[in-house]
């Protein structure tokens, strides 16, 4: 690692990265820090939530093939939870003015249909499984995630809590979301 930083590859920006979230750091502090969540399996459970499954230049005209640790039968719910993550990345673009609200409103239904689906589960403790691990989340760590995934999805993307209070004005219809947030 230090090699590669030394080197100047861990600097390096990639097709991956998404400016509107801003600069990712890649010091060496930084990428052991990452490492570290990478680690501890309530840290990573929450990170990989918010991971892309499927290659950006995917689309249903030109499909292309999600990552291989992804088992064929979970390649649905990659790509829903793909374009439900896209959808909310649209939503923090968009702000909590009024037109923002609606968008949040309609994304984080699209992304509680996701987290509410058994597949998206299967894939994230399959992904898990493949990883190795050491240690392995345990199932009830992914359940308590599951509970929280919206609450996580609708106040984590929010810089220091701002439009809390309207936020929540677009997430009073998803269904569940009392007990997420």
């Amino acid at each position: 690692m230090r090699r590669a930083v030394a080197l100047g590859f861990a600097d390096a920006t990639t097709d991956d990265d998404i400016p509107l979230l801003g600069d990712i750091s890649r010091t060496e502090v930084d990428i052991r820090a990452a490492i570290g969540r990478l680690e501890n399996p309530v840290q990573r459970l929450n990170d990989r939530l918010f991971w892309f499954h499927v290659p950006s230049e995917s689309s249903d005209e030109h499909p292309v093939r999600p990552t291989e640790a992804i088992p064929d039968n979970s390649v649905g719910a990659a790509r829903g939870h793909d374009k439900a993550l896209h959808g909310l990345l649209a939503a923090f673009e968009a702000g909590v003015d009024d037109a923002g609200v609606s968008l949040w409103g309609r994304s984080l239904r699209a992304w509680h249909q996701v987290v509410s689906d058994n597949d998206y589960w299967i894939l994230t403790l399959a992904l898990e499984e493949q990883g190795a691990f050491e240690p392995a989340a345990l199932p009830s760590e992914i359940a308590v995630l599951r509970d929280d995934a919206v609450g996580l999805a609708a106040f984590s993307l929010l810089p220091n809590g701002k439009g809390q209070s309207r936020l929540s004005e677009a997430v009073r219809d998803v269904p569940q979301f009392a007990t997420a947030h």
